[in-house]
């Protein structure tokens, strides 16, 4: 297979048939570049030959070559090419769907056009690198995959502000352009972690990664390798290798987290809560129970001390410390730990949705919603796991049901979803009335009167 500039062998192959004909007409000279013109581009549509160009696609270096030859064909006086030249919407498709588009653009690093020793490396995988990216030019790569990951993962957001940090001037060799240097590397720590933590909390572990990582080093830049502030974005990084399965490199990442907390005396409670919780996730995932529950409670113990004893975070150490209960065969211990994890969210979301009806009955007053989308998947996800385990287990607390289905009430409609609030409202009114007297079923009539009567109310522009 032959490798062609494309840009430069058309203009080469115009140049070449035009002198050739230069005893010729202007008329005929153009024409003869014209039809070369034609054939070139022809070979780019029908791609029998594989130019080595712009990677993302050859969408572009077609378009642009017939909307010149369009051109020239007007100057020749040919307008019946233009029906060859132009491509129809249906091969534009075509074109446009015979290589997936590539996000970002790259070109090939030239070895002879670097400073001697200074060899670029991968941004992901710190190998040598070979292409580099076209945009901000100062963030290289190994290959093209892992351009598109880093790309995807952090690279779109961060592209134009990696120029000036990785760009060595004059003025930023003094002690204003150092300090303004680190004010901008510091920037980028804070938005590293923000995307990380945005595609941790939606589930795309893998895409995490890039952000992670130069989280990670810009931290590393910015405060010293052994120091207190490094740690959330070693726990980024371990969490999103958890998900992927390293658990190898999450214990590596989690020993040198715990290391540098333990030598920083100024490590604070949210850092120690959230150190632990990590260190308990990995311990039930290798099957070590006893350890993960000495983790998860000196999470408890610490979050307490951050957020407080009533706090929703508070409560997820121990929701994942009856988790490793369960897997025990310690089930009464379970039950209480979920039971407590169901009181504390319950009258949590009961101020949440007051809050909303007040909103609802004053429409001068804008509502945001309480928790964005991946917030309530991860909720939901945990209330669903408490409602099955006390459905399945023998002697069903009816009071238990009856508490968790009406918090999932309020969380599904809190977060829209009146149909899934409405089956959830159904089971918990039926498991309450199992109880005479029973406190909550007024608050879930009312509940499920307010969603009834949401979904009877006609909608705007309905006859």
């Amino acid at each position: 297979m032959l490798h062609f500039k494309p840009n430069k062998f058309v203009f080469l192959i115009i140049t070449v048939i035009s002198r050739r004909s230069s005893h010729s007409s202007c008329s005929s000279s153009s024409i003869y570049v014209l039809e070369a013109f034609s054939a070139v581009v022809s070979c780019f549509t029908s791609r029998k030959w594989n130019f080595s160009g712009r990677c993302h696609s050859d969408c572009k270096p077609i378009v642009s070559h017939q909307r010149r030859l369009a051109s020239l064909a007007f100057l020749v006086g040919k307008p019946s090419q233009l029906s060859c030249v132009l491509p129809s919407h249906t091969d534009f498709l075509v074109i446009m769907e015979a290589k997936p588009r590539v996000v970002g653009t790259t070109s090939e690093v030239v070895p002879l056009a670097l400073p001697k020793g200074s060899a670029k490396l991968c941004e992901l995988c710190q190998r040598e690198a070979h292409l580099q990216c076209t945009e901000c030019r100062v963030t290289f790569y190994c290959h093209a995959e892992h351009q598109q990951a880093d790309w995807v993962g952090i690279h779109e957001r961060i592209c134009p502000l990696l120029v000036p940090i990785r760009t060595q001037t004059l003025s930023s060799l003094q002690e204003a352009g150092r300090i303004e240097m680190q004010l901008k590397k510091a920037e980028l720590v804070e938005i590293c972690k923000l995307v990380a933590q945005s595609k941790l909390s939606e589930g795309k572990h893998q895409e995490a990664l890039p952000a992670a990582q130069f989280c990670l080093r810009c931290s590393i830049d910015v405060h010293g390798p052994r120091t207190v502030h490094l740690v959330p974005a070693y726990l980024l990084l371990a969490e999103a290798n958890m998900g992927l399965g390293n658990l190898t490199m999450v214990a590596e990442l989690l020993s040198q987290a715990e290391w540098v907390a333990l030598k920083s005396p100024e490590c604070g409670h949210a850092v120690h809560h959230r150190l632990h919780r990590s260190l308990g996730r990995l311990h039930t995932a290798t099957g070590n129970l006893e350890a993960a529950l000495l983790n998860f409670a000196n999470d408890i113990y610490f979050a307490s001390e951050a957020y407080g004893l009533d706090s929703t975070v508070t409560c997820g150490g121990y929701y994942l410390m009856a988790d490793v209960f369960t897997k025990q065969g310690k089930v009464p211990v379970a039950c209480s730990l979920y039971s407590e994890v169901a009181r504390t969210w319950h009258c949590h979301l009961t101020k949440h949705l007051e809050t909303h009806m007040q909103n609802m009955q004053n429409p001068d007053m804008s509502f945001e919603p309480s928790y964005d989308n991946a917030q309530r998947v991860e909720v939901d996800e945990m209330f669903r796991t408490m409602l099955e385990f006390e459905q399945n287990r023998s002697g069903k607390d009816s009071a238990q049901v009856a508490l968790v289905a009406h918090c999932l009430a309020m969380l599904c409609f809190l977060g829209g979803d009146c149909l899934k609030a409405l089956g959830f409202c159904s089971e918990a009114l039926q498991a309450s009335q199992l109880i005479p007297n029973h406190d909550l079923t007024e608050p879930i009539q009312g509940l499920l009167q307010l969603v009834q009567s949401l979904q009877t109310e006609p909608r705007p522009g309905s006859d």
